[in-house]
């Protein structure tokens, strides 16, 4: 389980004038944002750019604090986090192997300095045939197209056996194949148990595969289901939790 409780994050932005003083001003770019999110949840985060999703992201990941309210997980959840972040590129010009690139996600299982065993290296491979590329184990990232090199990302994601998994945008800029095969993945790894929440700005491809959609703008706007008509915060009654396992129940309710 992932509790938000009035959860708000504000961007510090310093400003000179006349390159002389400098002000200090913030930027609030999320605010009041109380939710639980179930485990085991398949969550699609929607909104338009600058909503907060990629900020919501980050705070879950432990990359950024948030400047009030409270963050809580379950016990299950706890240190078991994976991020698939939208800004990360690999730098193809680094001499290193597909293999080396995947196996790079057992560092938070085995640290930097352990050697790494025969079981973690069948773990490896069996996740670079998940993703489609065993075949091309020993190439270099330079060899790799644009949809290849995400689907490594995915691979390394998946060797490090996160049961809570957080992607920001994560079918942009990839064929179709490639992100039908992604879906599958993420839909696999929600069947075993894990809880999945996915920035993204396609709305078909939430109705298809995402059971719980929380729309963002700067506050939470709205929860729906594809199989429901979206619950508003100003319906559900200000300053309250969005629970999404009531969701459906409030619903018939209504």
């Amino acid at each position: 389980m992932i509790r938000l409780e009035k959860l708000g994050y504000a961007y510090r932005q310093i400003s000179s004038v006349a390159a002389v003083t400098d002000t200090e001003s913030s930027i609030s770019v999320l605010h009041n944002l109380s939710l639980v999110i179930p485990d085991q949840s398949m969550v699609a985060l929607l909104g338009p750019n600058g909503s907060g999703k990629s900020t919501l992201l980050k705070i879950i990941a432990g990359e950024l604090i948030p400047s009030q309210g409270h963050l809580g997980f379950s016990q299950e959840l706890q240190g078991a986090i994976g991020y698939l972040s939208q800004s990360a590129q690999f730098d193809v010009s680094i001499p290193v192997s597909v293999f080396e690139v995947a196996a790079m996600g057992l560092l938070n299982r085995r640290g930097l300095f352990s050697a790494i065993t025969s079981a973690d290296r069948a773990r490896v491979r069996e996740m670079l045939a998940r993703v489609g590329l065993l075949h091309l184990v020993n190439h270099n990232l330079q060899e790799l197209s644009g949809g290849q090199l995400q689907r490594l990302r995915f691979a390394r994601l998946l060797v490090e056996g996160a049961k809570l998994l957080l992607l920001d945008e994560p079918f942009n800029a990839v064929d179709e194949k490639t992100q039908r095969d992604l879906l599958r993945l993420l839909n696999e790894q929600h069947r075993a148990g894990c809880t999945i929440i996915t920035a993204m700005h396609n709305q078909s491809i939430a109705n298809l595969h995402f059971p719980l959609h929380i729309y963002l703008g700067r506050e939470i706007v709205a929860l729906s289901t594809p199989a429901t008509a979206i619950v508003t915060a100003r319906e559900q009654g200000a300053g309250s939790s969005f629970n999404p396992a009531e969701l459906i129940s409030y619903e018939l309710a209504r």
